[in-house]
């Protein structure tokens, strides 16, 4: 018991007991938000049951990969209530426990540890590479390929490989990282695909490593050329609309497209900032009919280039829009309408709205004048009728 209470208020001091759950970390290791510390891994491994009951409590809410692991590295030695525990919580961590999983499947030392992996897995219908690269998240993903290549999992090679030239660069990172741990393991089908991407076999002299890195060159060159098309069409979209004498939404729309799926694939595109007028023109386009949209094209437009030339326009169109917003909703902004003019005296919409200010501020003034003279009037005629009262009174007194 003393045990017990020792262990429990190490975790205390610690900070280590249950809270909110925690980001999932990389599987080479976790950040200072999800390590193990060593006094939870001693909690686990050497205390009794309530201590270990508390810490794998802690351990299932870090969810990381390390933290996983050491969990399921001692699941088969647990009470069958512990095992339980463990089980469903493995169960409710989903994907994000299948790294660890994985390498436990593959390098755990006993052979009941890599059974009971196994047997998780395949309870959560991932057993198989296909099924677990299902993840929903990039990042847990990215961590499944990696387990994959540190356990050198033959089976998943192919899988792994095909994420080489991935759109998201977390993902494409981590199976190139993976590739490299499978290490000479990888050889045949890193061969493979450089023979079938280039159409000619990779020199017999070059190592592993030195085909890996040819051929992610030669795909990353590959994406770069299809990005460069789109970027080209889409900027064709754009001279198109500048050099028209009349507007041409769709052109604008087609190019926003294009550049929308280059960023989407590439956010850091090196080109980024000569799609910042398609943005602005086309956000302009649609102020009246899709405020909403059109503030977010602004927004984008903004990221793309902070220090734009187009910068002081993006924000005077915004204070406008988010004035023009606030006035529907019954509140006025004019502040906000100055400085949208003082950043770009040409808004039209800053102009416009101050002007239906001043005219409704007119009319009302208008209303208050005419009321106070029809008041006067009232007030003259009832004087004169008071003072006609009085004289007649005094007539017939």
């Amino acid at each position: 018991m003393r045990h017990t209470w020792l262990l429990a208020g190490a975790l205390t001091l610690a900070g280590l007991m249950v809270g909110p759950p925690a980001a999932a970390s990389a599987v080479d290791g976790g950040t200072a938000a999800t390590a193990v510390s060593p006094a939870l891994s001693a909690a686990f491994t050497t205390g009794d049951e309530a201590a270990r009951g508390g810490a794998l409590r802690e351990l299932l809410r870090i969810g990381s990969t390390e933290a996983v692991r050491l969990v399921v590295s001692r699941a088969p030695e647990q009470t069958p209530a512990l095992r339980r525990a463990i089980e469903e919580g493995l169960g409710k961590l989903g994907e994000r426990a299948v790294p660890a999983l994985i390498l436990e499947r593959r390098l755990a030392s006993g052979p009941p540890v890599r059974r009971f992996a196994a047997t998780q897995l395949e309870a959560m219908e991932k057993s198989m590479p296909g099924e677990a690269i299902q993840a929903k998240s990039p990042a847990v993903l990215g961590e499944i390929l990696r387990a994959y290549g540190l356990a050198k999992e033959m089976d998943a090679l192919g899988v792994v490989l095909s994420f080489a030239n991935a759109d998201r660069e977390v993902t494409r990172e981590a199976a190139r990282q993976a590739l490299y741990d499978y290490g000479s393991n990888a050889t045949g089908k890193l061969r493979e695909a450089y023979a079938t991407f280039h159409n000619r076999p990779a020199p017999d002299d070059w190592p592993p490593d030195r085909i890996s890195r040819e051929l992610f060159a030669a795909f990353d060159r590959d994406r770069r050329r299809e990005m460069y098309v789109l970027h080209e069409e889409g900027l064709a979209h754009l001279a198109a609309v500048q050099t028209s004498a009349t507007p041409d939404n769709t052109r604008l729309a087609k190019a926003v497209d294009a550049f929308d799926r280059i960023l989407a694939r590439t956010p850091d595109f090196e080109r980024r900032r000569e799609m910042v007028p398609a943005y602005v023109l086309f956000a302009k386009s649609i102020e009246e009919a899709e405020a909403e949209r059109a503030m977010l094209l602004y927004q984008k437009a903004k990221q793309l280039d902070p220090a734009s030339p187009r910068a002081p326009q993006i924000d005077s169109a915004l204070l406008s829009l988010e004035a023009r917003a606030l006035r529907k909703r019954g509140v006025t902004d004019e502040d906000a309408l100055r400085r949208a003019i003082a950043l770009d005296p040409a808004n039209t919409m800053a102009h416009a709205e101050l002007q239906q200010i001043a005219d409704r501020r007119g009319e009302r003034a208008s209303k208050l004048a005419h009321f106070g003279w029809a008041g006067a009037a009232i007030c003259a005629g009832l004087a004169l009728l008071l003072g006609l009262v009085v004289a007649l009174r005094r007539r017939f007194a």
